[in-house]
């Protein structure tokens, strides 16, 4: 760390609610960090953050495909983080590019598609695909409704 930033950082310290959340973050980049030291080194980069309160720690990855990969890996992390105290591990997701899902000003959800958004065609297939196997009628209706936006300039939206 440069001069200049640690001599910051150490008068953010005195500042009451600031140095709780420096405080607060340095633990959670521990806990990050050993979490990640636990993991395969190609599934590191995708282990975002980590949170924990009360035994339980809230791991947060780039995707679902990897919240399902780390699901897998629930038991044998608990075995070694034994000694911190955790005692649950949870996973959260937060697609890169996004920052997390919360109220945004003007009503809209961080991470929620603006409206009028448009998908690609082979994503519109894979919709319809879904909708024809759900026996749930209300979703399949979603799934055909959302395979109507086309990708933006690529023609007219879908008539289903």
């Amino acid at each position: 760390m440069r001069a200049g930033r640690a001599h910051i950082l150490e008068l953010l310290r005195y500042l009451g609610p600031i140095a709780e959340h420096i405080d607060r973050q340095a633990r959670q980049d521990g806990v990050l960090g050993e979490v990640r030291a636990l993991l395969p080194a190609g599934e590191r980069p995708h282990c975002l953050r980590a949170s924990s309160q009360d035994g339980v720690l809230v791991l947060t990855v780039d995707s679902a495909a990897w919240a399902t990969r780390l699901r897998y890996r629930i038991p044998a992390l608990l075995d070694a983080l034994e000694p911190t105290g955790i005692t649950a591990i949870k996973a959260r997701i937060q697609p890169p590019g996004r920052g997390p899902i919360g109220p945004r000003p003007g009503g809209r959800i961080q991470g929620q598609a603006p409206r009028g958004m448009r998908i690609s065609a082979a994503v519109a297939d894979h919709l319809l695909a879904a909708a024809d196997d759900i026996e749930d009628p209300g979703l399949a209706e979603v799934l055909r409704r959302l395979a109507r936006r086309r990708v933006g300039g690529a023609g007219p939206p879908l008539t289903i």
